[in-house]
């Protein structure tokens, strides 16, 4: 189910034309392989040989860690190798697109689920298990932990891809949007008196209020905005909810494109079927026809998608040219940081202090995405239990292994008084 607003490419890498989509099967000459086949097409120039066949690895060929000569690089880029220590940044990053060789790792890297630690007084309490992936915008793993194919609903995970269609529609454009409306479509925000306002404002652009949202309405995530509206006796509306903001760029799509309000969360209501779906389609490289969705808790469908395409498609996001729908998108979460999430939220704080123009996204049940676009690299999570409490922790402990995070550190456990008790860490 392919659609040409939606442009995408295989996981091979061969760009498709607009309208040509994809299938289970892949695009034909590149039929669409599991995680677990690292390497999904040849490098040019290896004279018909599969790279694949090859056991070679940076540290393998020079032994030097960290630094090998102009000689060896130049033979590992013609062999379609990645050097190891240039993925972790000791060589300077390049500019990576789906068609560059020196992307292409021969050898990937697989281990046991990370797990995250939950200790009290020198104790571990308890244990919490993740899958992980690293993906190139290419479609190949570069690093996987436990199951990289794991099938999951990622949640708001996919809130950036849900947006593109906002951009690529005209809607956008159309209505004046800045990086800040575009961040809070992105967004799970806190329910702060600055996320409110700036939803109900955009609202009232688009001639709509927060009675036509219909994700439902809860008390603020933020615990001091929960507890000032319960003193002003006040009701959350729609407009509390965390989704509020995707929900608004849906209702600014639907203005658009002339299609009503009423019943948008439906799979069959033109937004879904015509935009929103097909989106997640052609950036993840799946075909959802034959499957059936469940319902996010905003009451939109949500599609299992393996942990290696959703990795890939945000590699995909975060290897846009400049001014296309996901640069701009990224860039503005980028910008507002405390719009994609607020006080005391790992994404903000990912998202501010990760570099490399790192950028994440949290979503339900222990699921995290993010794009590193300077390394062209993609990052997909999935906590086994569903703890939140151990993906945010995961995704910081990835991104500093990519050399990312200027400095990672354990979260706290804190007692009713405010104690530090234990921590939470990425066990090593």
């Amino acid at each position: 189910m392919g659609c040409g607003r939606y442009p995408g490419l295989c996981l091979s890498g061969r760009p498709q034309g607009p309208g040509e989509g994809h299938s289970g099967s892949g695009c034909g000459s590149h039929p669409l392989r599991s995680a677990s086949e690292a390497v999904l097409d040849r490098a040019p120039g290896d004279g018909g040989r599969d790279p694949r066949a090859a056991p070679w690895a940076c540290s393998q060929v020079c032994g030097v860690p960290g630094r090998c000569s102009d000689r060896l690089r130049r033979a590992c880029s013609a062999a379609g190798l990645l050097c190891d220590y240039r993925l972790q940044n000791h060589h300077p990053a390049e500019r990576r697109d789906s068609g560059s060789a020196r992307r292409r790792r021969l050898v990937t890297r697989s281990h046991e689920p990370i797990r995250v630690e939950v200790t009290r007084g020198g104790v571990v309490e308890s244990v919490h298990d993740l899958d992980a992936v690293v993906v190139s915008s290419g479609g190949t793993v570069v690093d996987s932990w436990g199951d990289p194919d794991r099938a999951v609903l990622p949640r708001s995970s996919t809130k950036p891809i849900q947006a593109v269609p906002l951009v690529v529609t005209g809607a956008a454009d159309a209505f004046d949007l800045t990086d800040r409306e575009l961040a809070l479509a992105c967004s799970s925000h806190n329910a702060e008196p600055a996320h409110v306002s700036a939803v109900v404002r955009w609202l009232e652009l688009v001639g709509a209020t927060p009675a036509d949202l219909e994700c439902g309405a809860y008390p603020p995530l933020h615990e001091p905005a929960a507890v000032d509206l319960a003193r002003s006796g006040a009701e959350p509306d729609a407009s509390y909810n965390n989704c509020s903001g995707k929900h608004a760029g849906f209702l600014t799509v639907c203005r658009h494109e002339g299609v009503p309000f009423s019943g948008y969360l439906e799979s069959s209501h033109p937004l879904q079927r015509d935009h929103i779906t097909p989106a997640l389609e052609e950036w993840c490289g799946i075909d959802l026809s034959d499957h059936v969705p469940g319902v996010d808790g905003c009451g939109i469908p949500v599609w299992e998608v393996p942990l290696a395409r959703l990795a890939h498609g945000w590699a995909r996001l975060g290897s846009g040219p400049a001014g296309s729908a996901e640069h701009r998108l990224l860039s503005a979460m980028r910008s507002e940081p405390f719009l994609v999430a607020g006080t005391g939220r790992a994404c903000t704080r990912l998202i501010a202090e990760s570099t490399g123009g790192s950028v994440v996204k949290t979503g339900a049940e222990g699921v995290y995405c993010g794009t590193v676009p300077d390394d062209g690299l993609g990052i997909a999570l999935k906590a086994r239990d569903g703890a939140g409490r151990a993906s945010g922790m995961a995704m910081e402990w990835i991104l500093g292994t990519l050399g990312r995070m200027n400095e990672g550190h354990d979260d706290p456990v804190r007692n009713v008084a405010g104690t530090v008790v234990g921590t939470i860490r990425v066990a090593t």
